[in-house]
Formats: structure tokens, C-alpha cells, sequence
């Protein structure tokens, strides 16, 4: 029976076959035809999704060039006020009767400060004996403590490479005179702010290196204070006093600029710190330094010291002072100049420096900001825009060196845009520098011993070349100036226009190429 019924359902298993066979012949037909369709349909969409790329393209293309154009429109007002400014700038200090007025300006605004001081303040002037510093420890026994003795050390002088028709003065052998660094605590004591000087028991005592029959302070050069040579006494005009508890003072005469800052003021903070007994003092600072500097004590602030600001020639009563010896110092104006109009002699005792404050700068800065950059430029080269660089001295033939030193592959850099931090990462793989004379130098303290550096500078009569020879010796570095004449204009020779010679330039860096 059961093969009975097995062929009994052949032709139903034959017909199921068969209808299975043509469904999927015809279902295979069908995807067939639908892949064909669809491929069809792609082929007449391709203009539609062309036409689609191309529009899309066009419109991002109008809008970039739209902003764009926005953009320019919108800061074409700044491009004008900031070409405009530019030529006022390059174009201003060419004629010496706007030289001559912006001179007489000074010289009124000056007048009027002084009879201002003197109306308001001129009954609180008192006089008080100029005594240095070392001879009132001597005479009265202070209880100092000296962090490094003073001493001497010799280095190379001044080196000048290219051929003048002029003679700088420059010795080969310098004796470096050491300053020595002191901490010395006063108890009821006057400080006023952009002076060097300590009010304590009748006297004013200023440091060593302050030569009053050579040097002139600003104090005095703006009517503030007036010291008779013959008696040894000063008078100083202050006004009304702050009362301060207890500081650690950084005022000084010089303290608004970089170099001043670097190598005579910030210092200080280092050697109060290498003592713990003045730890919790705060820190008394000139109100008008520039935001680098108070960013450079930010850095070294191990102690978070409070700041105290002290305005210009505001006098700062303090119970409890600390006075710090500068680590290094330049007479800010000299006495024979004044009087004769004459530059005298340079002499390289003039300007001190400290290798035991600037190696200890060095390295808590560097310890400070962290490991060098590896990419840091090897060869730089310091410009300084007429916006930022704070002076009327300029290099006339400038773009023909900038030209030189590209081609001698220096980075260029400009100083002033760059934070404190950012300056001593930029200096700290440097190995050649090359910049006119300024207080951007300074930077070089962050520079590696030995580092070769190119000073471009005018020559006059007796030009004094020792202030930038004397710290590049004593941080170690090789210094080699290249010289040029200056403009024939009216006003203080520190601060005329002048030519580089660019043979001589040309020749210190193919110098500079071979070591």
C-alpha cells in the first residue's frame, strides 16, 4: 500500500517541482529587470546630482568670498588708522622742529611737575644726610647678612668687528666689579617709590654703587629731591606717608625697564627667599612696572608674598623693612653731562653686575617655567616696531638688515609681543643673537652660557660701550659690536637715529656662521 500511494503522488510531486522551478526562474527574471530599471534610473539622475555638486560648490565658494570681502570692508577703517600711524611714526622724528617741540613739551610738562611738588609738598621737604649704605652698617652696626661678598673678576672688553673711519673706546681686559649682595632689615623706616633710598635716623642711605658728585637720580632730574654736593645733604619733596607694617622693598630709580628689572630688581626676591626669617613679608613694588614684570614675580613667588604697589615718589613708612643691595647697577644720568653738555670718558667700573644673582635668575627661572623648547630658535634675530619698542633711537637703514639676516636664516622676533613666560622659552635654546642695543637683551640672562651675540649700535664722542660687554661677560656670552654713525640731529646722544654699516654686519655674521 505504501508504494502503492508513492505512485499515486509522482504527478503531484512533479507538478510541485515545476511550479517551484518556474517561481524562481521567474522571480531571478524579475530582480533581474529590477536591477536593470534601477541602474537605468542612476544613469538619468548623474545630471540632476552633477548640476546638484556644482551649485552647492558655487554657493560655499560666494559665501567664503563674501565673508571674506565682509571682512576686509569691516577693518578697512583700523588698515587705514594703522597705515596712517606708520607713516606718522617712520616720518615724525625726521624734522627736528617737531623733535624741537616734543623736547620743549617735555621740558614744560617737567617745569610744571616740579612747581606742582613744590606748592603742595614744599613745606614737608626735610633734609636728611647721603650716606652709602656700607659706611652706615660700618658706623652703626646693623645687623646685615651678606648672601655674597663683593669682588672683581676679569673679562673680555668691548669687541668691535668691521673697518670705521672712527676709533671706539673699548679695553681689551675689564676688571668686572663684583656688587655685593646684602640683606639689610630696618626698623621704622621711610622708602619712596621710584627711588633707591633708605630714610633711617636722619639720613638717607643709598647703595654703594650711587656716586653723588657722578650720578644724577631721577628724583633729582625731576625736581623731587636736591642734594648739595658740598654739605652731603638731600632734600626730598614726598608728601603724605603710607603706613606699611612690615615689606620687603623692590622699588628702585630704574625699575620700568626690562633690563633694569632683570638684572637690579627681581633678583632681590631670590636672595630674600634664600633666608627664612623673612618669609611671610610682602613684597613692595613700583605701581607703574610694566605686567611682564609682575608676571616674572608671579613665576618666582614661592612664598605667595602679597604685593603692595607704591606710587611714583609716594613715601611708604614701614615698621618692619627689608632693604636688599641691587645685584647690578647704571647711573641713570650723569652730572658732567648736565653741567657741560659733554659726554665724559667711558670707564667700565661704571656698571657692576653680580654672576651670583644672575646665574641664580637663570636658574629659578628656567627651573620655573619648565624643560626648554625643542624647537626653539637656535638663530634670532630682535626687532623692534616704533609701536612697541618705547624710544625715538632707530636704525635708519633697517630693511637693508633685515634682508642681511634672513638671508643668514635669523628668526625674526619682536619682544615686546610676548609674555614673560614665552620670552624665556624663546631664549632658551638660542645660540646667536643679533639686535640693536636695548633692554631686550636682557633675555640673553635665559640664554645658555657662551651663546654669540651681534650688537648693533651708534657711534659718537666718547660712546660707552661697556654696559652690554660687561653683562654679556658676565653671564658668560660673547658680544661683538657692530657700529655706525649717527644722524646729525639735536638731543641727548643716547637716544639719536644711526646708520649701520652693513659690509661690517655682513662681515659679523659670516663670523658668527664659522664658529
Amino acid at each position: 500500500m505504501r508504494s502503492l500511494l508513492h505512485y499515486l503522488f509522482i504527478p503531484f510531486w512533479v507538478a510541485r517541482s515545476l511550479a517551484l522551478k518556474t517561481y524562481w526562474r521567474l522571480r531571478a527574471v524579475g530582480f533581474r529587470v529590477y536591477w536593470k530599471m534601477r541602474s537605468l534610473l542612476h544613469y538619468l539622475f548623474i545630471p540632476f546630482w552633477v548640476a546638484r555638486s556644482l551649485a552647492l560648490k558655487t554657493y560655499w565658494r560666494l559665501r567664503a568670498v563674501g565673508f571674506r570681502f565682509y571682512w576686509i570692508m569691516r577693518s578697512f577703517p583700523y588698515r587705514i588708522k594703522l597705515w596712517a600711524r606708520n607713516v606718522f611714526y617712520k616720518h615724525l622724528y625726521k624734522y627736528t622742529a617737531i623733535k624741537a617741540f616734543r623736547s620743549w613739551l617735555r621740558s614744560l610738562s617737567n617745569q610744571t611737575f616740579k612747581l606742582k611738588t613744590r606748592l603742595i609738598h614744599g613745606l614737608k621737604g626735610r633734609k636728611y644726610h647721603l650716606v652709602a649704605s656700607s659706611s652706615f652698617i660700618a658706623n652703626n652696626g646693623l645687623n646685615s647678612l651678606v648672601i655674597d661678598p663683593a669682588g672683581d673678576t676679569n673679562i673680555k672688553g668691548p669687541r668691535f668687528i668691521g673697518d670705521y673711519d672712527f676709533s671706539p673706546v673699548g679695553d681689551h681686559i675689564v676688571k668686572l666689579a663684583l656688587p655685593k649682595l646684602e640683606i639689610m632689615p630696618f626698623n621704622e623706616a621711610v622708602v619712596i617709590g621710584g627711588t633707591n633710598f633708605v630714610i633711617f635716623d636722619g639720613c638717607a642711605i643709598h647703595p654703594d654703587e650711587y656716586i653723588p658728585e657722578r650720578d644724577v637720580c631721577p628724583a633729582e632730574l625731576n625736581g623731587i629731591a636736591k642734594i648739595d654736593l658740598h654739605s652731603k645733604l638731600i632734600s626730598i619733596h614726598s608728601g603724605r606717608e603710607k603706613k606699611i607694617e612690615k615689606a620687603v622693598s623692590l622699588l628702585g630709580s630704574c625699575t620700568g625697564n626690562y633690563a633694569h628689572w632683570l638684572t637690579e630688581t627681581l633678583p632681590k626676591l631670590l636672595l630674600v627667599d634664600s633666608t627664612d626669617e623673612f618669609n611671610d613679608y610682602p613684597l613692595l613694588v613700583d605701581d607703574w612696572i610694566h605686567p611682564n614684570f609682575l608676571d616674572s614675580i608671579a613665576l618666582l613667588n614661592k612664598n605667595n608674598r602679597e604685593i603692595i604697589r607704591a606710587r611714583r615718589w609716594e613715601a611708604c613708612a614701614i615698621e618692619s623693612l627689608v632693604e636688599i643691595s641691587p645685584s647690578a647697577y647704571v647711573p641713570p644720568e650723569y652730572r658732567y653731562f648736565l653741567d657741560t653738555k659733554k659726554l665724559d670718558s667711558p670707564r667700565s667700573n661704571d656698571f657692576p653686575f653680580s654672576r651670583t644673582a644672575l646665574n641664580m635668575l637663570r636658574d629659578s627661572v628656567t627651573r620655573a617655567v619648565g624643560s626648554n623648547r625643542p624647537d626653539g630658535p637656535k638663530k634670532i634675530y630682535l626687532y623692534r616696531s616704533r609701536e612697541s619698542c618705547g624710544n625715538t633711537r632707530h636704525v635708519l637703514n633697517i630693511e637693508a638688515i633685515e634682508r642681511l639676516v634672513k638671508a643668514h636664516d635669523y628668526e625674526m622676533i619682536d619682544p615686546a609681543k610676548f609674555s614673560f613666560r614665552e620670552q624665556v622659552l624663546l631664549f632658551a635654546n638660542a645660540e646667536k643673537i643679533v639686535s640693536p642695543l636695548g633692554a631686550a637683551l636682557a633675555n640673553t640672562i635665559f640664554t645658555r652660557p657662551g651663546c654669540k651675540i651681534v650688537g648693533l649700535s651708534p657711534y659718537y664722542v666718547n660712546a660707552n660701550y661697556y654696559y652690554f660687554s660687561n653683562f654679556m661677560g658676565a653671564l658668560g656670552h660673547e658680544l661683538y659690536y657692530v657700529l655706525g654713525p649717527q644722524k646729525n640731529q639735536g638731543g641727548h646722544p643716547f637716544h639719536k637715529d644711526y646708520e649701520i654699516d652693513i659690509n661690517a654686519l655682513a662681515r659679523a655674521l659670516e663670523f658668527l656662521d664659522s664658529k
